[in-house]
């Protein structure tokens, strides 16, 4: 039902506009309608806002777009949780771990070397994978060290220096590292079957394998010289060896220094003996010990440098000279 009032408004309205006259109801401009607001319960689960209707009739749940319940949930879930610190969900014994090198060189992934067939975490081995040429390359397809590499189809050998070098030198014993789970690409790559005379191998492999694990030591190294906000963790050491610090982690040395007796605990690193002489310079400049403070890019470090130090010592029991 609508007024007359209601109706003479509304053609005034339209009058000027040229459109023909449209009824107005009461309840679309009523005040008091509009301010009658309609109770609403929750439902028994509290997952529904429940509109109440008269004479005991069963109430009926709100549009999800008129829910403040589902409207909510909506929120709920764009809402930035509060973000915990990693060391704040670790105990003591797991704090400790997370610092020791020898802890991440054994929780790599186990892997068997194609030479021995001992199973060994990938840490003490060094992976190979394919180097598959492009359409209009003239070259075979080659086996490769893949340390930097994130590839599927990996071949791994024990990793020394020597061990390299041993297969590379005779003739052929290099395609140990040859089977179907490394072949398989270049194999779907060329469309074609490949024997192992169709692969060839780069002599120089063992240098090439020195390159990259000394890139990884320079790598880490870098992080912890500090600078834009980070903290130097690569620190000065007395010329006598005396150390008055508990939070070192280690002692990286550039030549044939005798360790102090505080510091007989501590690993110990020859840098001339691993790196280059231009990257040697780079960390030690004109001092001859330095030491790492405990922390997480140190742990890195640490990790790299003894893959770098198993790679050109192997086995010998004099690791420190």
């Amino acid at each position: 039902m609508y007024t007359g009032r209601h109706r003479s408004l509304k053609l005034l309205a339209n009058a000027g506009n040229g459109h023909p006259p449209r009824r107005f109801y009461a309840w679309k401009t009523n005040p008091a309608y509009e301010a009658e607001a309609q109770p609403t319960v929750i439902s028994k689960n509290r997952s529904k806002t429940l509109r109440t209707r008269q004479y005991g009739n069963r109430s009926l749940p709100l549009p999800p777009l008129m829910d403040p319940l589902a409207i909510a949930g909506k929120q709920r879930n764009k809402q930035m949780k509060a973000r915990v610190k990693e060391e704040d969900k670790l105990s003591e014994f797991q704090q400790k771990l997370r610092l020791n090198p020898y802890a991440h060189a054994l929780a790599t992934s186990i892997r068997q070397c194609r030479l021995t067939r001992a199973l060994l975490p990938s840490h003490f081995l060094i992976p190979f994978a394919a180097s598959i040429p492009a359409p209009d390359e003239q070259r075979k397809p080659s086996l490769v060290p893949a340390l930097r590499k994130k590839v599927q189809g990996k071949s791994y050998i024990t990793g020394t220096r020597e061990v390299l070098e041993n297969i590379s030198g005779k003739k052929g014993k290099w395609q140990v590292l040859l089977f179907e789970h490394v072949t398989k690409p270049a194999v779907m790559a060329l469309g074609r079957e490949l024997s192992h005379k169709d692969w060839a191998w780069d002599g120089n492999t063992p240098e090439v394998v020195l390159e990259q694990l000394r890139g990884s030591v320079v790598d880490c190294l870098e992080r912890c010289l500090g600078g834009e906000g980070r903290e130097a963790l690569l620190v000065e050491m007395p010329e006598d060896g005396q150390v008055e610090r508990d939070d070192l982690a280690c002692i990286l040395v550039s030549g044939s220094a005798a360790p102090a007796s505080k510091s007989a605990s501590l690993p110990e690193y020859n840098l001339k003996a691993l790196l280059a002489p231009e990257q040697l310079e780079r960390f030690m400049q004109d001092s001859h010990r330095k030491a790492l403070v405990k922390h997480k890019s140190t742990c890195f470090a640490m990790t790299a440098l003894e893959k770098l130090r198993n790679y050109v010592q192997g086995n010998e029991k004099d690791r420190s000279s």
